[in-house]
């Protein structure tokens, strides 16, 4: 660099202006051979320093526990958006929002957000929101309350813990849902297309129930539905074993993953036909 200065500076030239010019051609220099580097120094910015997960609460904002019959319908409002936060986070567990939604009905909840969430950011969101409910809920005073205002704010409290075991319950799965997504065996990703394509179905149809509610018999169909499905599937992998089509350690994983989709949709089915 000192004799690349030389060649352009005659000996008749000031030495401020030498030095100048070095240190110019000096940070220059630095700055290109830095350039490729930039994505890894972020990504390892964001590793050593990440963002704190945050909350923005909807309903509970607005109002104080100290104004009851208020804080019973805001803590209802949002447990039930909590159900659909966890709801949203189950189909990006499962990459179901890759798949072409209709328009319609459900096409305000599992539209892409301008910046996406990753699913631990989704997941710890819902944590954060779950536990703004139930602190919020044990502020409220019960006295001043109706008995089916009573009934409510119990509801809103089982709606949020029926979410948050439902979010660790899904994020328990996910490193299991990433080997079978790099299974080189089909029937592996027959079955676990299956288990997603009934588990988008019963999620839809969960959604439908939170926006009209249904009458008794109505859960009572969506729930033999569901377990009818689970049987299917069940089925399907025992016949899979037999043709020695997947290896046992993918069986086990599919098995699993089967069990707790089921059992998370069903539960989260019963907690909202409580609160109709």
């Amino acid at each position: 660099l000192t004799k690349f200065v030389e060649l352009i500076l005659s000996p008749e030239d000031e030495t401020v202006l030498a030095v100048t010019l070095f240190h110019t051609l000096f940070n220059l220099l630095g700055v290109i051979l830095f350039i490729p580097f930039i994505g890894l120094l972020a990504k390892l910015l964001q590793r050593l320093y990440p963002e704190k997960a945050s909350v923005t609460l909807q309903f509970l904002s607005q109002v104080t526990p100290n104004l009851p019959e208020a804080a019973v319908i805001a803590a209802k409002k949002e447990s039930l958006h909590g159900l659909e936060l966890t709801m949203k986070f189950i189909f990006k567990l499962l990459h179901l929002e890759k798949i072409k939604e209709k328009k319609g009905l459900l096409s305000s909840l599992f539209i892409r957000e301008a910046k996406e969430q990753t699913t631990l950011q989704l997941f710890e969101e819902i944590q954060l929101l779950n536990k703004s409910i139930l602190v919020f809920t044990s502020k409220i005073s019960t006295d001043p309350l109706e008995e089916s205002e009573k009934k409510e704010l119990n509801h809103a409290i089982q709606m949020t813990m029926a979410t948050a075991q439902a979010s660790k319950t899904m994020m328990s799965i996910e490193t299991e849902l990433q080997e079978l997504d790099h299974s080189e065996h089909a029937g592996v990703n027959t079955l676990l297309k299956q288990i997603r394509n009934l588990t988008k179905e019963h999620l839809m149809h969960l959604q439908e129930v939170i926006t009209t509610p249904v009458s008794k018999e109505s859960h009572d169909i969506l729930q033999q539905k569901i377990k009818q499905d689970y049987k299917g599937i069940v089925t399907s992998i025992t016949e899979h074993i037999n043709l020695k089509s997947i290896d046992e350690k993918e069986a086990s994983s599919l098995l699993m993953i089967n069990g707790f989709m089921t059992q998370t949709v069903r539960h989260l089915f019963r907690i909202l036909e409580k609160t109709h």
